[in-house]
């Protein structure tokens, strides 16, 4: 049974809603941070903060992409209307993510000061396939029980990734009011290219306040007893059924884990005599695994990531040539993902010429709605993607 939450288009209220585009001096100054948080699961990313937030709203270097689409450009934690401070922050295989979160001191009306440091949060985020996991588990170290209002932020601005990477639009599409149902949170967007796009949010337990666009809890922490959130955010297209609830968050961490063993159970061994060295080409082998991107029966290699986490052609031949010695699969892959896209046609709007292979594949809705060259782009349209 899927998750997703039927509401019918007549349903659907249309608002003048429109967000605010990156500038491209902007994209220019806020690069990717290289303390971010990155997850990735074939053309599915998230980037955060060190804290697990996509913050500030609609900066664009977070945010949770799917399909060339923006799809969470907001996701901010509050603890007692305050940021939870970060004790430590890690990822594994870039899959899941793991938080330490704590709270600085907390002043209530009509009951002692919460002390620093004596509440922990551990937030754990997690990609599979198109689905966010974002678990919280909060533990009380005070010897009395103790009342902790908890806020989520959402929002989801659709932005194509062209635009979140300062690409100027004189038009967008059709935003909505977000539908709110019990512990179900959607936002809806229509974009020029006709296609419905939802952001679904599911949340367990039910939050005691949900709003169009935040949800509140009020929790009782027992003395060292944990109590958790979990929150599955997911994109759907065109009313696009979710599997959200097919697996939880245990079962699909050990999917994603049996999914790597395999990749390295598949690949190449390599030791040496230095400890440094060896965690650095481990590091590199989970990313070769990380930026794999299914199509059909292969598996090619994405250029990067959050921007970037699509078919680029030299990029995806040359990174698999040079990884052949660690598993040989990936370049047969390659070559018959870029043999399936190679130009049948001149075309000029897409630089297209019989024989070559393609540059860049999006299926956005910038490239969808004719504003960029069409799905299948060549390597001398570099500039005319690039911008």
């Amino acid at each position: 049974m899927s998750t997703q939450l039927f509401v019918p288009e007549k349903e659907l209220v249309e608002t003048l809603q429109a967000y605010v585009e990156p500038s491209s001096p902007l994209v220019s100054q806020v690069c990717p941070k290289i303390d971010n948080l990155t997850l990735i699961d074939g053309k599915t990313s998230l980037s955060t903060t060190t804290a697990g937030d996509i913050a500030p709203a609609g900066a664009p270097d977070v945010g949770f992409f799917y399909d060339d689409t923006r799809f969470l450009s907001h996701l901010e934690l509050r603890v007692g209307g305050q940021p939870a401070l970060v004790l430590s922050s890690s990822t594994e295989k870039s899959f899941v993510s793991q938080i330490e979160l704590t709270t600085g001191n907390i002043s209530f009306r009509d009951a002692p000061d919460l002390a620093e440091n004596t509440i922990h949060i551990r937030r754990e985020q997690l990609l599979d396939g198109e689905v966010l996991f974002d678990r919280f588990t909060f533990r009380n170290f005070n010897l009395k029980p103790v009342d902790l209002s908890v806020e989520l932020c959402f929002d989801a601005d659709f932005g194509d990734v062209f635009q979140v990477r300062g690409a100027r639009r004189k038009v967008h599409g059709q935003y909505y009011r977000p539908v709110k149902r019990d512990h179900y949170l959607a936002f809806f967007y229509r974009g020029l290219d006709g296609i419905l796009r939802q952001t679904l949010i599911e949340m367990k337990p039910q939050p005691a306040d949900l709003g169009d666009r935040n949800a509140r809890w009020e929790l009782t922490l027992a003395p060292l007893k944990p109590v958790q959130i979990e929150v599955t955010v997911t994109p759907l297209l065109d009313g696009g059924k979710s599997r959200a609830n097919t697996r939880d968050f245990p079962a699909s961490l050990r999917e994603r884990r049996h999914r790597f063993a395999k990749w390295q159970s598949h690949s190449t061994q390599f030791r040496s005599n230095h400890d440094i060295f060896d965690a650095a080409l481990n590091t590199a082998i989970s990313d070769f695994h990380a930026l794999q991107i299914p199509d059909g029966n292969e598996r090619i290699l994405a250029a990067g990531i959050p921007w970037f986490a699509t078919i680029f052609g030299r990029d995806a031949i040359i990174a698999a040539y040079q990884a052949l010695s660690l598993n040989p699969q990936l370049a047969i892959d390659t070559l018959r993902v870029l043999a399936r896209y190679q130009g049948k046609e001149c075309n000029d709007w897409r630089d297209e010429e019989p024989g070559k292979i393609l540059h860049e594949y999006r299926q956005g809705e910038m490239t969808r709605s004719g504003e960029c060259p069409s799905v299948l782009t060549t390597d001398r349209s570099t500039q005319l993607l690039c911008f």
